[in-house]
C-alpha cells in the first residue's frame, strides 16, 4: 500500500509551548519536551482511538488522549487503556465496573 493510502501521521499538542498540530515528531517534541504537564498524541486519519479510564478523576470511556489526560493527570493510582474502537472500550469499562 502506498504511503498516501495509509493516511498522514500528525502530532497533536494539547498542552505545550505552542499547542497545535504538527507534521513531524521533531516539531511536536520541541513544543512538549521539558514542558510541565504536557499533553500530546500521535494522530492519523485512519486511527480511531478510544481510551478506558478505570481509575481517574472521572472514570469512563473517552474518544481522545486529550480528554483522557485530563482525567488521569495528577491522579495518584490512575489506570487507563487504549482500545481500537469504542465498542471494545465500552465492553472493557462495563466488565471492570461489574455491569
Amino acid at each position: 500500500m502506498s504511503k498516501e493510502g495509509k493516511g498522514k501521521t500528525e502530532y497533536a499538542v494539547y498542552k505545550g509551548r505552542e499547542p497545535g498540530v504538527y507534521d513531524s515528531w521533531s516539531a511536536a517534541k520541541e513544543q512538549v519536551n521539558g514542558y510541565p504537564g504536557n499533553c500530546f498524541e500521535k494522530v492519523g486519519s485512519s486511527a480511531s482511538k478510544n481510551y478506558v479510564v478505570y481509575e481517574g478523576s472521572k472514570p469512563g470511556v473517552y474518544g481522545s488522549w486529550q480528554q483522557t489526560h485530563q482525567q488521569v493527570s495528577g491522579y495518584s493510582g490512575n489506570s487507563y487503556e487504549r482500545c481500537d474502537n469504542r465498542a471494545v472500550a465500552q465492553d472493557k469499562y462495563s466488565a471492570y465496573r461489574g455491569k
